[in-house]
This record gives structure tokens, sequence and C-alpha cells, in this order.
């Protein structure tokens, strides 16, 4: 018992001394100590803004770009880099080709001009322009999966049980909607109250709806795949199996 406390005591005096190394300036360390200290006093926020075009957006004051320290000039050589590689040199070719297609009106003009401009090879057709479940799971975990999370077992299970057994098999690989769960591989995107955004003066020709759409992850197709969409003001439930 002796030789346990003895050991104890000799570790947690090796924790306190690693640890006190890091809280505590070391006055040897006078050179780096100075080096913080001059860095942080040029420090400073400064108004900053944004400029798209001829439109200039002030955004929140923050801390000035600098290059005046090599870390941070690193840094910035690293986003910029990593910028160039998505940037598309097309940018200006690209605005003529679709001003040339001026006016679009309706969506149908909209997919024609996109298409079309994806076959001359110049950028890929938007995202928006694929219908798929594949397509719609995928913009979920991009550009519109601002609200996915897990379901955990008893949530939402007035709209859960709606859904036929065989979906789960065929959308999330698993036999029940138990199953589905107890493998983490059912997720919600709850819009429930959206509603409250629709614009009142245009209500009676356009609206926002209140749903919950629910995805799987189906791990076999290495996708995430849209299982169902409840309409909560209507109570009603809508799978793929409905559109046959």
């Amino acid at each position: 018992m002796k030789t346990i406390l003895l050991k104890a005591v000799v570790i947690f005096s090796a924790l306190l001394q690693s640890t006190s190394a890091l809280s505590i300036p070391d006055p040897k360390d006078g050179h780096r100590a100075s080096i913080v200290e001059a860095s942080s006093k040029l420090i400073r926020n400064v108004n900053r803004t944004y400029s798209v075009r001829d439109q200039m957006f002030v955004l929140n004051p923050g801390p000035e770009v600098s290059t005046e320290w090599m870390l941070y000039f690193e840094h910035l050589v690293k986003q910029a880099t990593a910028l160039t590689a998505t940037t598309n040199f097309n940018a200006s070719k690209v605005q003529m080709f679709l001003e040339d297609r001026l006016p679009l009106r309706v969506e149908a003009d909209f997919q024609r001009a996109y298409k079309e401009l994806a076959d001359t090879g110049m950028m890929p057709a938007p995202l928006a322009l694929d219908s798929s479940d594949e397509n719609f799971g995928a913009m979920r975990l991009s550009i519109l999966g601002n609200n996915l999370k897990l379901v955990h077992a008893g949530e939402y299970a007035d709209y859960l049980w709606d859904i036929p057994f065989p979906l789960f098999q065929d959308v999330c690989g698993e036999p029940t909607l138990a199953s589905t769960l107890s493998s983490h591989k059912l997720f919600v995107a709850d819009l429930s109250d959206y509603g409250e955004l629709t614009d009142e003066a245009a209500k009676n020709s356009k609206y926002i709806p209140n749903v919950v759409g629910f995805f799987c992850n189906n791990i076999k197709k290495r996708q995430l795949l849209p299982l169902a969409i409840t309409l909560v003001d209507s109570k009603l439930t809508y799978t793929k199996a409905d559109s046959r």
C-alpha cells in the first residue's frame, strides 16, 4: 500500500512540475516574452469592408490583416492557395454566356441556360438542376445542411410510424425503424417553424410550409438519402412510394 501511495505522489509531483512550466512564465525566457508582448500591442481592430462588384458591405470590426508575423503570413498563403484551387478563371466568359441568354423568366429557362453552359466545359452544372433523391440528400451535406441532426429513440414518433417498414430496408439498409435508430442512421432537418417567415403581403400566392424532413445514412451506398417529408400543418407524411 505504501508503495502505491509513493508512486502516486511521485506521479502527481511530476504532473505539477510539467503543468506549472506551462502556466508560470520562465524568468529565463525573456526574449520570447518580449516578442509576445510586442506583438500583442500591434494587434488592433479596424473597420472592415467587403466589396462585391460595385457594392461595398460593412463588416464587424476585427484584426487588421498583416504580414508582419511569419506564421500568420504562412497561414494567409495557405488560405490563398486553397481559394485559388477553387477559382474559375472563366468567370468573365460565364457572365457573358449567361447575359446573352437573358431574360431568364421561368425555371425551364435557367435549366436550359446552365445545361448549355455545362456543355461548354466552362463550369459544371449547378447541383440545383439535379432533382434526384441522391442529389437532394447530397445537398443536405453541403449548401443546405445547416440544421441536420441525429434522431434518437422516441423523437418524432408520430411522423415516423407512418413510414412503411420496406422503405427502411430500401433507403436506410435496415429492416425496421428500431434498427435504423439503434444504428444511428436516421437524421432530421426540422423546419417545423419556418412558416412564420412567410411574407404576409403575399401569403395568398406564396408561402413557406412547416415541414420536417427525414434522411438516412445508407452505409452500403455511401449516400445520405431522403426517407420521408412531413407537412406539419396537415400531419401528412410523404415518401418516394407515394409518387408511384
